[in-house]
C-alpha cells in the first residue's frame, strides 16, 4: 500500500501548492454548522487469507477501486485565522476487487470478491483561513462494512464474510467560500481498516483493507 500512500502524498502536496503566501486579510467567517454532499473515487489494496486452512497461502496486495459518494455534517470554530472543526460523513462505496482464478480456493473470475460497501468517518479538522480559502488537515476514526468471499458460492463450505470494522482516516484538502453560505472543497483521505475476520471450526478467514479516496464536495453553512 506504500505506493498508494506516496501517490496520496503527492496529490496532497499538489492541492496545497500556492497556499504558502497566505494573506492576513481574510474577511470570511468559517464558524458555524454546515451540511454537504461529496463524490469521488477510491483506490486501494486488500489481503485475503485463511489462517489454519491447509494449502491456501492467501491472496495479498490485490487492487480494488470504485466510486464513492455521500453526505457530510460538521461544525467549525474560527479564532483569528485558525479554524478548528469536527466533521462526520457517511459514504456509499463501490470500492472492491476480485482475485481472479485461484484453484485452491475454487475461485473463478467473479467469485473471490472483496468489497467495501460503505464507510463513515468522524474526524477533527485544523485549517488556516485566508482570502476565502481554507487549506486543512484532518484525521480521526473510520468505520466500514467489508464483504469478502474465499471461493465459488456454488461450492459447499465457501466462507462469506460480512463484517463492520473500525480503523482510522487521515488526509488534507482545501476549501473555498463561494458565497456567504456555500463552500466547495477538494480533499484526499487515506483509510486503514482493522482486519475483518470470521471464524470457522478449523480456520479463520480474514480480509485486510486499506484505500485512498479523492473527492469533491459542496457545503451549505448555516
Amino acid at each position: 500500500m506504500m505506493t498508494g500512500f506516496r501517490r496520496l502524498s503527492s496529490l496532497l502536496a499538489a492541492l496545497l501548492v500556492g497556499t504558502s503566501a497566505a494573506s492576513a486579510g481574510s474577511l470570511y467567517d468559517w464558524s458555524g454548522l454546515y451540511v454537504g454532499a461529496t463524490a469521488g473515487y477510491g483506490m486501494g489494496e486488500y489481503d485475503q487469507y485463511a489462517a489454519g486452512y491447509p494449502g491456501t497461502p492467501g491472496i495479498f496486495g490485490r487492487d480494488m477501486k470504485g466510486l464513492v459518494g455521500g453526505a457530510t455534517v460538521g461544525y467549525n470554530y474560527q479564532s483569528n485565522q485558525f479554524v478548528f472543526g469536527l466533521e462526520a460523513d457517511f459514504q456509499a462505496s463501490g470500492i472492491g476487487g476480485t482475485a481472479g482464478t485461484i484453484p485452491a480456493w475454487t475461485c473463478n473470475t467473479a467469485s473471490c470478491v472483496n468489497d467495501v460497501d460503505w464507510f463513515a468517518t468522524l474526524r477533527g479538522r485544523l485549517g488556516y483561513a485566508f482570502d476565502g480559502y481554507l487549506p486543512f488537515v484532518t484525521g480521526g476514526l473510520a468505520y466500514a462494512n467489508v464483504k469478502s468471499r474465499d471461493g465459488n458460492p456454488s461450492v459447499p463450505g465457501v466462507t462469506d464474510l460480512d463484517e463492520n470494522v473500525f480503523g482510522y482516516a487521515i488526509g488534507a484538502g482545501i476549501e473555498k467560500a463561494l458565497s456567504e453560505n456555500v463552500t466547495a472543497k477538494i480533499e484526499a483521505l487515506y483509510v486503514d481498516l482493522n482486519k475483518a475476520e470470521v471464524r470457522r471450526s478449523n480456520y479463520t478467514f480474514t480480509s485486510d483493507d486499506q484505500f485512498a479516496v479523492v473527492r469533491v464536495g459542496l457545503n451549505w453553512k448555516f
